[in-house]
């Protein structure tokens, strides 16, 4: 039932992400009179269409469903910080080159990830449970998913903050994990044993290797 649980945490926050960049560009310019309330508006959306995308999912090719992830990131996170956060102390020993061909690397393999795991709609409802301002001005919006294919509703926590008009989920707490924290454990563990060169060549077999017959994604040089 654990494994079961995770996976489904899973395939919902990547639905609910991947909404998030559709959403951030709509909201920018309306309103707000309420900081709290407007955050909580928006992840209401945010889980509305990302019901909408796994419902939609059975319609969708792969490549389908990496064109429209794709877009959606590139609109509404700012993937260059993410991307340094991640790797943690090794952006700063990294050389300009291997910076290069990271960030280069690191929206394709999201997106990647992303469209392979996404999935289908279970009967899943959402609900907003609560929000709170952090010390930095941003949003905490909790939100409680219900579903047929767990027994427990699963607790979400996004991150929220407003930029030139916008809002922006910069991270999501899992029943209280950090996704942007784990990931960067993922990658500076990789980086550690295989250095930055490798790193990079892991992310290429890790995204070659859940491309549905297409070519591979072709080496870059970093030295």
């Amino acid at each position: 039932m654990k494994k079961r649980r995770r996976a489904f945490c899973r395939r919902f926050i990547m639905a609910a992400c991947a909404s998030v960049f559709l959403l951030a560009v709509w909201s920018t310019n309306a309103p707000t009179a309420d900081d709290n309330a407007d955050a909580r508006q928006f992840i209401q959306s945010l889980a509305d269409q990302s019901l909408t995308i796994m419902r939609d999912n059975e319609t969708l090719s792969f490549d389908e469903r990496e064109s429209r992830f794709r877009e959606l990131f590139v609109e509404g996170f700012d993937l260059k910080v993410i991307a340094r956060f991640v790797v943690g102390r090794h952006w700063r020993t990294a050389s300009a080159t291997q910076r290069a061909a990271y960030i280069d690397l690191f929206p394709d393999y999201f997106v990647r990830i992303y469209a392979s795991r996404f999935g289908t709609f279970s009967g899943e409802t959402v609900e907003i449970v609560g929000t709170r301002k952090t010390e930095r001005n941003d949003s905490f919006v909790q939100i409680r998913v219900n579903s047929d294919a767990v027994r427990e509703p699963i607790q979400l926590s996004f991150r929220v903050r407003k930029a030139k008009g916008s809002y922006k989920v910069i991270d999501v707490m899992v029943e209280g994990i950090s996704l942007l924290v784990t990931q960067r454990a993922e990658f500076t563990a990789v980086i550690a044993q295989k250095g930055f060169d490798g790193f990079l060549a892991a992310l290429r077999d890790r995204m070659n290797a859940l491309r549905p017959e297409s070519e591979p994604v072709p080496a870059t040089s970093s030295g």
